[in-house]
């Protein structure tokens, strides 16, 4: 974490010691106790102008989480928006919706969830044109994951909720959580990388697709995977092969790998891209996952 460039320390290890501010509110799946700025900041340079905010607390099952919210500010043009600490990319919105000029803009949000808790420090938010034509620094949170590779079961997740526009400038809506998630049973251990949705429509790859890093450390490449019911919206990251799922439940899609050991590596990207093999990216978020260890 020397990167982050860390000024103060608000670690909260999801209800590992009762201790801080008691949640008063929840956003999507996390009750919030913490949150810099406070109250939400403003950006506004060049003509583009946003409302943006980090949140941490505890999540509905009891692991840390942590929540980045941005919203344009009513008559602001779609704006590129790129919030980083150090070197985590914490949120990378292409463009972020407009709203009129006569109403309030809905938040995008990405929630992390996660067992570990979070630290406070300096961070840096771009935007404009590429997402670096203007500069504000501004203290956030940051998610720090430690989670058990030897327990019976593990989980990572992102959630990502709000409106994204396209090359186009056209509404791309997300409503959906992914997940890297480890679980032992009488197969062994099993490593699974999911998608879930309210709407099965966000999950059949026609809207967006989901460009993972972790599929192109798995020991078989995407392409050459058992084709499942589907194919779904899962794709390798490098060269966009189709990663085929099982459809386990309406609102479900998951790879599934037997694995005789797990790593976990925290460094890894998810990039909601338009469809098609040169669909261009829409929202890079980073993605930690469960990996096969080695033999």
């Amino acid at each position: 974490m020397a990167a982050v460039g860390l000024v103060s320390c608000y670690l909260l290890a999801a209800a590992q010691d009762g201790q801080g501010p008691a949640a008063t509110r929840q956003v999507l799946a996390c009750q919030v106790a913490e949150s810099l700025p406070a109250p939400p900041a403003e950006a506004r340079e060049g003509g583009f102008g946003f409302v943006y905010e980090s949140l941490g607390g505890t999540a509905v099952d009891g692991r840390a989480c942590t929540v980045y919210r941005l919203r344009n500010l009513a008559g602001s043009p779609p704006t590129p928006v790129r919030w980083v600490a150090g070197s985590e990319v914490l949120v990378d919105v292409a463009r972020l919706s407009r709203c009129g000029t006569d109403e309030e803009c809905v938040w995008f949000e990405v929630a992390r969830y996660f067992d570990g808790g979070y630290v406070g420090g300096d961070t840096e938010i771009g935007y404009g044109l590429n997402a670096d034509s203007f500069r504000h620094a501004s203290p956030g949170l940051v998610a720090i994951g430690f989670p058990d590779v030897g327990a019976a079961a593990a989980s990572v997740g992102t959630e990502l909720v709000g409106t994204v526009l396209d090359a186009q400038e056209r509404p791309v809506v997300l409503d959906l959580v992914v997940k890297s998630r480890l679980e032992r049973g009488d197969e062994g251990l099993v490593l699974v990388y999911e998608a879930t949705a309210d709407d099965p429509s966000q999950l059949d790859g026609s809207r967006f697709v989901l460009a993972w890093e972790a599929f192109d450390l798995l020991p078989t490449r995407a392409g050459e995977q058992p084709a499942g019911e589907g194919a779904g919206p899962f794709r390798a990251f490098t060269g966009g092969a189709v990663v085929p799922v099982t459809h386990a439940e309406p609102g479900a899609v998951s790879v599934r790998v037997p694995a005789g050991s797990a790593v976990f590596e925290d460094r890894l990207v998810l990039e909601v891209r338009e469809p098609g093999s040169d669909g261009a990216g829409l929202l890079p978020v980073l993605l930690p996952a469960f990996l096969p260890g080695s033999p």
